[in-house]
């Protein structure tokens, strides 16, 4: 499936760049083949709806601790969020552009925690006004004065301070996260935006799709203004695969039909999150249902990968984002937990969405 770049390839990432942010090529893996078909208010903290006992124990190599009850947390607007333990793991295989198998240990050293604390208040600052620049961008264009570049211009400025905000982490030592129990819902993108994007509609417990990484952004924007106790964001590429994987070293593939909507059982559709089996993890549709958007610029491989579970932002294709997962659309070797596709930021599919991580705000 995964091969050297081709011409067409070449072309097709030629063109997203031609087109801006707005009008990009479909995503496409090593291969070049497509993923998709074409076609400040104070709130209630989010209650704990299980102990935290469980927060403090680690996991060793690619066995993190778990327990049967897990930890979660739920948002005002209802979104469910599962601890995912501290731990270290074995990432990647030795297919193609999922090589070299290296070793991830989520750990933050002091250094790096005190540059991100004294950097944060200047990278809130940083993003707010690239919101508002992006905002009146938009809105000068739709009224015929501002031109495509100017808003693609204010588009790219806003990505860039929308991900150095997200790859900022504050606390020293091994860390942990919150992953979102499911894919975000189309109902809980119509509570939040007050749109219903999807292809696959008259489903409100189905993963929202047709968003693209942008998109994603301005949902995460506006779960962050409600600034209650947690900062909202995409998960890295690391943070992803260590979710998915959930303590195990192969894809279990026997029990495939169990743990995700793929081609062979979807009936070409997404289906409703929750429906089938959780990871030990507690983590809901991992793999299939829907493809999943990442924070990180998409690499090649893994050769000068970060190995702390931190965003890869130096090197790679700027415009492009990382997706994983797989989808309804696609067979079994598409769903593998190691698999990596990429995206443009701004690109549309009827088989991508996303989840949502959430990390303790500094007090």
């Amino acid at each position: 499936m995964i091969g050297a770049f081709g011409f067409a390839v070449l072309a097709l990432l030629s063109l997203s760049i031609s087109l801006g942010s707005v009008f990009s090529a479909a995503p496409q893996g090593k291969g070049g083949e497509v993923v998709a078909k074409p076609t400040p208010k104070k709130t209630a903290t989010p209650k704990r709806t299980s102990t935290p006992a469980n927060r403090r124990r680690t996991g060793r190599g690619n066995t993190p601790a778990t327990d049967p009850q897990h930890e979660t947390i739920t948002n005002r607007i209802g979104m469910e969020f599962v601890w995912v333990p501290p731990g270290s793991f074995m990432m990647g295989s030795e297919n193609g552009g999922e090589k070299p198998v290296h070793q991830v240990a989520f750990v933050v050293n002091e250094q790096d925690a005190a540059r991100a604390r004294m950097e944060t208040p200047n990278a809130e600052t940083q993003l707010a006004n690239a919101r508002v620049d992006l905002k009146r961008e938009m809105a000068l264009l739709e009224q015929g004065v501002a031109s495509r570049a100017e808003f693609d211009g204010a588009q790219t400025r806003y990505n860039l301070a929308k991900i150095k905000l997200d790859s900022l982490r504050t606390t020293t030592g091994e860390y942990g996260f919150y992953m979102g129990k499911y894919e975000v819902t189309q109902a809980q993108w119509r509570q939040v935006m007050g749109t219903t994007p999807s292809q696959h509609r008259d489903c409100a417990n189905c993963p929202v799709e047709l968003v693209s990484w942008e998109d994603a952004q301005q949902f995460l924007d506006k779960l962050n203004d409600a600034n209650d106790a947690y900062r909202y964001r995409l998960p890295t590429e690391a943070e992803w695969e260590y979710a998915c994987r959930a303590g195990t070293s192969d894809d279990e593939i026997a029990k495939l039909d169990l743990l995700a909507w793929y081609r062979k059982n979807s009936d070409g559709k997404t289906h409703p999150v929750g429906r089938l089996r959780p990871n030990a993890f507690g983590l809901y549709d991992m793999r299939g249902n829907v493809w999943e958007w990442c924070l990180d610029w998409y690499h090649e491989n893994y050769n000068g990968a970060p190995t702390d579970g931190s965003v890869w932002l130096t090197g790679g294709i700027e415009h492009m984002r990382t997706i994983r997962g797989g989808s309804w659309y696609d067979g079994a070797d598409q769903v593998r937990s190691t698999n990596r596709m990429y995206g443009s930021a701004s690109y549309h599919g009827e088989n991508i969405g996303f989840r949502v991580v959430a990390v303790a705000r500094d007090r």
